[in-house]
């Protein structure tokens, strides 16, 4: 079977998510996908060109992708209940796996840092026309991303069901709403 190059930085999330980084050398992401390194070497130039490449596609599909999905909602509540929905159906392993590895990893933490801010501004804008007080839409952004960092990595601690509680509790607060029974 031909893999493409979509089909390699696929598997290598999946790899790098159950495996580790130390699956991504070449002799090992190419026994994980039983081809050879000719396969590799047709879309990758090196190691370093694979990781690189597959950081770009990680955030281009778990960052622009999901911004551009939010921005073609019309209004501004639903793009919010949109951008929730979207992160909470995610598969958050490879996440948790490049935040791990950044920790040791210094162009890891770079490409990791970059994602971050990128998401930050975004919130930060998507929040601040919500907010009775938009000088504290960073703030807020700042808050919003923290829990959704924090609940992908307690993992199964919180359900998907709390999760979606917790969101629009979040969302009642900071728009001012009055909180709904039982959250």
């Amino acid at each position: 079977m031909k893999l493409t190059k979509t089909d390699w930085l696929e598997r290598g999330l999946a790899v790098l998510a159950q495996y580790g980084p130390e699956h991504l050398k070449i002799d090992r992401l190419c026994a994980h996908l039983k081809v050879t390194k000719g396969s590799f070497y047709h879309y990758f130039a090196s190691r370093d060109d694979y990781t690189d490449t597959l950081l770009s596609y990680w955030q281009q599909r778990n960052t622009q992708d999901i911004i551009a999905a939010v921005d073609a909602v019309s209004d501004l509540p639903s793009r919010s209940r949109t951008l929730a929905a979207i992160t909470q159906n995610m598969d958050t392993s490879p996440e948790n796996a490049i935040r791990a590895w950044a920790r040791y990893q210094p162009n890891v933490a770079e490409r990791l840092a970059q994602v971050d801010q990128e998401r930050m501004d975004y919130l930060t804008e998507l929040i601040k026309p919500q907010l009775n007080q938009p000088a504290q839409a960073s703030t807020v952004a700042k808050l919003v991303y923290a829990h959704l960092i924090g609940v992908q990595q307690l993992g199964e601690l919180v359900s998907a069901e709390e999760w979606r509680n917790m969101d629009d509790l979040l969302q009642a607060v900071f728009i001012g709403q009055p909180v709904k029974e039982g959250l």
